[in-house]
């Protein structure tokens, strides 16, 4: 399951790159941000290209813009990811005894929340793949890049589980360490690949790519389902479909060739980019994806294990908004890019639009949310409809970070952006170590937090 793609994708739709940092480490937004010099201004487009998803001004190779047709492809297998995302919680809720369900979302959490930390390998290599494809290449082969990021990550989970493995899987430890630390490594060389797929615009492959590891991620969890392996079943079932895209590798002709191209800076520049991309993406992921495992950290063994509920509703209650804010988050930013004068003036209709929208989803969990939950995870899957109402609220709270975050990004006030990410994972952990119930830990968390987050980057906006 691939995490940051879409968000790249539409960066390409609409005829701008992703203005993730600047020369830092990500791609930079500066060159092709600006449509109204345009970039001819700066420099003749070859060939009647016009998109720029480099950080440095020659365009790239014209197959990096994307068609509709590939965009659809793309589009449909990031739809498989989700869709398949959903389907094994559900299936862990209602196939799972209560304790184990728990377990295996927060190991699902703990999985994909270095998964999201990982999509800034992907994130820069994309950018790296883009640039060498127009200016001579002097860095490592993207192949290498692959091989150092795996035993990177590799070595320092491994090395690191004594510390944080019997915190974060007081049961079943060494078993769901094991398969983080293989699950994550794998995970690096797939971030590698469909990083290098993208900049070099091979999207049939990409999409192959991403579609494939879900569809190996379903089917086996559904055979551990049907042989009645259970918990162990299902998380080495998850685990493994992050190796899927060696098979891409070793069958697809367009893959070999990505990742054999080169680097476009020498590898400690690289090394560099890479490392500000990955903590970009981790000040958010941790927040969104990981919060199972900060509330595991923050609460009582006994409380926690009967947590699977409350860790459903969790999910069920962001998927209406995040899931499509974050498909079109790229769209957002060209909105605000290309209305950058306007500063924070520009963020004030999507910023009520999504208000709004959360407002509504609250008052409709609150009336038909607690049965609605009931049906999908079974009758031990019971929270109150205040509790449901109360986090789609927060679930709306994140999807404003997320969009005022895009705000400073457009703005090109990257720290600003981390920093916002960074205040409100602290306030989040910091009100979960507060006394009270799990269920008011949580809410206070998730709504608190990230509005601290928002409140720095609309310091930094209005300043503008």
């Amino acid at each position: 399951m691939s995490i940051v793609t879409v968000q790249d994708l539409l960066w390409q739709l609409v005829g701008v790159c992703p203005p993730h940092t600047s020369c830092s480490g990500q791609i930079d937004s500066r060159p092709a941000a600006r449509p109204r010099r345009g970039l001819g201004a700066r420099r003749p487009a070859r060939c009647g290209r016009l998109l720029d998803m480099r950080a440095s001004t020659p365009p790239p190779r014209s197959d990096a813009v994307i068609g509709r047709r590939q965009g659809a492809q793309v589009g449909l297998a990031s739809a498989v990811a989700a869709g398949v995302g959903m389907l094994v919680l559900l299936a862990s809720a209602r196939l799972l005894p209560l304790t184990e369900s728990t377990d295996f979302q927060t190991f699902w959490a703990a999985l994909f929340a270095c998964f999201g930390v990982l999509s800034g390998l992907s994130i820069e290599v994309t950018r790296s793949a883009a640039t060498a494809s127009a200016t001579p290449a002097r860095g490592p082969r993207l192949a290498v890049v692959a091989l150092v990021a795996t035993v990177a990550c590799l070595t320092l989970l491994a090395v690191s589980s004594a510390l944080w493995a019997p915190f974060v899987f007081p049961q079943h430890t060494v078993m769901f360490a094991a398969l983080l630390v293989l699950g994550a490594s794998a995970y690096a060389g797939h971030s590698t690949l469909v990083g290098a797929l993208a900049g070099s615009g091979r999207w049939s492959t990409y999409a192959a790519t991403i579609t494939l590891e879900s569809a190996v991620r379903a089917a086996l969890v559904g055979l551990a389902l049907l042989v009645g392996t259970g918990l162990f079943g299902m998380a080495v079932g998850a685990t493994v479909a992050a190796a899927t895209w060696l098979a891409v590798w070793l069958t697809r002709p367009a893959a070999r060739a990505a990742l054999a191209a080169r680097a476009d800076v020498a590898a400690p520049a690289l090394t560099r980019r890479i490392g500000a991309a990955l903590a970009a993406q981790g000040s958010s992921a941790l927040l969104v994806v990981g919060f199972p495992v900060l509330l595991r950290l923050t609460t009582d063994a006994s409380e926690f294990a009967a947590a699977a509920p409350l860790l459903l509703a969790i999910t069920l209650t962001r998927a209406p908004l995040l899931v499509p804010l974050n498909a079109y988050q790229g769209v957002a930013v060209a909105h605000f890019v290309a209305q950058r004068e306007r500063g924070l003036a520009a963020a004030a209709r999507p910023l009520a639009a999504v208000a709004g929208v959360g407002a509504v989803g609250a008052g409709l969990a609150l009336l038909v949310g607690s049965p609605l939950l009931r049906l999908l995870g079974g009758p031990d899957f019971v929270v109150p409809g205040t509790v449901l109402a109360g986090l789609v609220l927060a679930a709306t709270a994140i999807a404003l970070l997320t969009l005022t975050g895009a705000l400073t990004q457009a703005l090109e006030q990257h720290a600003w952006y981390l920093a916002g990410w960074l205040v409100a994972t602290a306030t989040a952990v910091a009100l979960l170590l507060t006394p009270g119930t799990m269920a008011g830990r949580t809410l206070l968390a998730l709504t608190v937090g990230p509005l601290a987050g928002i409140l720095v980057h609309l310091v930094r906006a209005a300043r503008r």
